[in-house]
């Protein structure tokens, strides 16, 4: 038969086990809540920069292909200026000087030509490539930034930082025909889809706070247990977009994974 001593002694036993297994739920608790912000952190790093890039340098990529085909444009004028050209030899040929004479400026009047929208092509080649880098730059300066107040949001578990950069300049990549000579045409080079590719590269390292460390790794009873990793965490994804040209028509390819 149980006495009142025996029965204190049950019920101290059973608030004893009351209460560690209540301090022991609290822990596992507050380490699954701490657990899955830094995997939301990781998460939303990652979601922030795919979504970012891929708007961005779709936009940029369809920027570049609109400058190139205005710039192409300009081989209407260059093919009428060398099919005048070749008329005006043509017909110096044909007639002796000096009654030539009116032939010979014409040449030159072509030649003139020629040289004004040769230095047109050369300035929009340029301008198209400068409005690329720019572009290309303030990219890059909204995803870093982007990275940095995500970082900042979770300051509190995660310290770290986030870089992304170009892989490449792209460019208008375009050259003079075979023909050659003052404003001549102009042709795609052979590499034409990764020179004028927009591709970014992310970097992404992180490491535990103090804080997190010691919601982590705690102390229950004697048993030491450790759930958070004294090393950093580093991974890296690339975003890249470039075009191909088929049959006068431009297609877009989206890559979106490691490298």
């Amino acid at each position: 038969m149980l006495n009142v001593k025996t029965i204190k002694n049950i019920t101290s036993s059973e608030n004893g086990f009351t209460s560690i297994y209540f301090i022991l739920f609290i822990t596992l608790l507050l380490a699954f809540s701490v657990i899955f912000n830094i995997i939301f952190f990781a998460s939303q790093s990652k979601d922030a920069f795919r979504n970012q890039c891929l708007i961005a340098a779709v936009d940029l990529e369809k920027d570049i292909i609109n400058y190139e085909n205005e710039f192409l444009l300009l081989n209407i004028p260059s093919t009428a200026l060398r099919i005048q050209l070749a008329q005006a030899y043509i017909k110096l040929a044909a007639v002796p000087w000096p009654a030539n004479l009116a032939i010979l400026i014409e040449i030159e009047e072509i030649n003139l030509a020629q040289e004004k929208l040769d230095q047109l092509q050369l300035r929009t080649i340029n301008a198209a490539n400068l409005a690329i880098t720019l572009k290309l730059n303030r990219l890059i300066t909204e995803i870093n930034s982007s990275g940095l107040k995500i970082t900042s949001l979770w300051s509190k578990y995660v310290g770290g930082f986030q870089t992304a950069y170009p892989a490449n300049i792209p460019q208008l990549a375009v050259k003079p025909d075979s023909i050659g000579g003052l404003a001549p045409n102009y042709i795609l080079t052979s590499d034409y889809k990764k020179k004028q590719s927009v591709e970014v590269k992310w970097n992404h390292l992180f490491w535990l706070t103090a804080y997190t460390h010691k919601i982590l790794n705690v102390n229950l009873f004697g048993q030491e247990l450790k759930a958070a990793p004294n090393s950093s965490t580093k991974y890296s994804l690339t975003c890249l977009v470039e075009a191909e040209r088929t049959n006068l028509e431009w297609q877009l390819k989206i890559k979106l994974d490691r490298p």
